[in-house]
């Protein structure tokens, strides 16, 4: 049995997926165009999608990026394990232990 589709309107918000452009990312992290540009050159930040030529960042990839990037303390990062860097090589996870931080070469 085949269900009709709903049209609605608050169905549809529901489903559609917002993309910010470079510059509103750049406002909203408060950076500069050039920033961010050289953010995804170097491999660093959210995933991104370039269509024809475009560059567009989902909000909820922003999003899940910012939530990586919190940090409870100077010493201790609350790490996302559902993000993953591009060149997490030259980001070891610091392990915590009752001695101090010491890097992880994992």
């Amino acid at each position: 049995m085949c269900l009709p589709a709903t049209t609605s309107k608050e169905n549809q918000m529901e489903t559609e997926v917002r993309h910010l452009t470079q510059r509103e990312l750049a406002n909203r992290w408060n950076k500069s165009e050039a920033t961010i540009e050289r953010y995804r050159s170097d491999g660093v930040g959210p995933k991104y999608l370039k269509i024809g030529g475009a560059v567009r960042y989902r909000l909820e990839d922003i999003e899940q990026f910012e939530r990586a990037c919190l940090h409870f303390s100077p010493d201790e990062a609350a790490y996302d394990d559902s993000v993953r860097f591009r060149d997490s090589q030259s980001n070891p996870r610091p392990q915590v232990s009752d001695a101090g931080v010491s890097q992880s070469t994992s």
